[in-house]
């Protein structure tokens, strides 16, 4: 049996060659590209070349330290500082301005007083205003003209006489003009009203001319 030991093909060696045979004279190694070749010189005159397959090849290639990778650092990102928001400015309330915009009876006379020209013509559209206000157990103006429906319906109950009821809601829509809230139900009652009465006027004239044709002709 030939053993061989440490055999490195990368630097051409070889550490030891056993060989158990008596008559062994030496041997001849060569190396070449990951190929081994053993030639053994036996005691004859004759060099005897034999193809060697008992061979028990002992290899311990040295280990190569691999290259340890450093890991990357990443860059560590630097967090923002949580910044307390700035307080927002409040816009100051100019003079006279109220915060709830709450118009009083009293402070609707003033600026009803203030608005209209003829003062007996103020009075008659406060005494409306102030009955509805009663009415309906109201402590603010606007609340109170939210209600147009309602304010409708109750008037046309309280004031059968066509021309007297179209007084009463021609007042109330100068109410609803002077604080500029709007008011299409009312102004369409007040166009309904004028035109019936329009016609209930032309017809009465109508009868008296007739009546008064008839008397002519005795």
């Amino acid at each position: 049996m030939i053993q061989i030991n440490n055999i490195n093909f990368s630097q051409n060696t070889i550490e030891s060659i056993q060989i158990d045979s008596d008559d062994v004279k030496g041997v001849e190694v060569e190396l070449q590209d990951n190929k081994f070749k053993l030639t053994i010189i036996k005691n004859t005159i004759d060099i005897i070349k034999e193809k060697i397959n008992d061979i028990n090849i002992i290899h311990n290639e040295p280990e190569q330290d691999e290259p340890k990778e450093e890991p990357n650092e990443e860059p560590k990102e630097e967090e923002p500082e949580d910044e307390e928001p700035e307080p927002e400015e409040q816009p100051e309330p100019e003079p006279g301005e109220t915060i709830n915009n709450v118009i009083t009876l009293e402070k609707f006379k003033d600026i009803l007083e203030a608005k209209t020209e003829k003062e007996n013509t103020a009075k008659t559209y406060f005494r409306t205003v102030k009955d509805l206000y009663k009415y309906f157990k109201s402590n603010d103006m606007i609340d109170l003209l939210s209600k147009e429906k309602e304010i409708i319906e109750h008037l046309e109950q309280q004031y059968k006489l066509t021309s007297t009821l179209t007084n009463k809601l021609c007042g109330l829509y100068k109410c609803y003009s002077l604080l500029n809230i709007e008011s299409k139900i009312l102004k369409d009652k007040i166009e309904h009203y004028r035109i019936t009465q329009s016609i209930k006027e032309d017809k009465n004239n109508h009868e008296d001319k007739k009546t008064i044709e008839k008397q002519t002709q005795y």
